[in-house]
């Protein structure tokens, strides 16, 4: 007479079960969600690196949408941010000037940056923002120098500290400096570009490919935690 013991069999066929219906399901949804979380924390610190930052509004901008229910089919968890200004970034832009003049872009300047120096790596100081900048009339006299000097001594009797120049090369926003009688010019904002092509600057796709090298640890970790918890398999 055959015996057969099935009693392993119908122990594998139980945590089978357990784990298709308990543990994968959870396990598929806690590593989604780990791999949004640890993707939130590698983009904070790369845009921290490459970006030039005033204050934590970018990096507090960036949100998780956590993966839910146990419909594995149905599950995902979404990283991104609500600035729109991060989604120019990664693909690139171009900005065309309004008016007669181009776009402003800040200098090194406008950061209290040496003169001369390139790139600007800081922020715009807060008193040189252009929200923050008053300007008096300009002069039309047909010749840019005197144009230029009139501008100058209009602000200086206005009390202002800038001034809208033209001189040969171009023009923009300068700070003036110095005394009356020989001023020195700064500029602060360019405007001499009517358009201006950002090149793309990614920094969520590079973190999303290397989220992504790593997906395989995120899933073994859930895996194992599930079958721990749910004593299968001989864990």
């Amino acid at each position: 007479m055959l015996k057969i013991d099935t009693r392993d069999i119908k122990r594998l066929g139980r945590d089978l079960h357990t784990f298709a219906h308990k543990a994968a399901p959870y396990a598929c949804r806690d590593a989604l969600n780990q791999q949004a979380f640890t993707g939130r924390k590698l983009w904070k610190a790369k845009m921290e690196r490459e970006f030039v930052l005033r204050n934590k509004w970018t990096v507090g901008s960036i949100r998780v949408e956590k993966a839910k229910g146990l419909n594995v089919h149905a599950m995902q968890s979404v990283l991104g941010s609500v600035s729109s200004y991060l989604d120019e970034a990664e693909s690139g832009q171009t900005k065309h000037g309004r008016g007669k003049h181009g776009v402003a872009l800040p200098t090194s300047a406008s950061a209290g940056q040496s003169e001369g120096s390139q790139p600007r790596l800081k922020p715009v100081r807060r008193p040189y923002t252009l929200k923050a900048i008053q300007l008096t009339d300009r002069s039309s006299h047909p010749k840019k120098s005197i144009r230029r000097l009139i501008t100058i001594r209009r602000a200086r009797k206005a009390g202002l500290k800038f001034a809208f120049l033209e001189t040969p090369k171009s023009a923009g926003i300068y700070r003036i400096m110095g005394g009356k009688r020989r001023p020195k010019i700064r500029m602060l904002w360019n405007i001499s570009r009517g358009t201006v092509v950002s090149p793309p600057h990614p920094t969520l796709g590079p973190t999303a490919d290397l989220v992504r090298r790593k997906s395989e640890r995120f899933y073994r970790l859930a895996i194992l935690k599930q079958l721990r918890f749910h004593r299968v398999f001989g864990y």
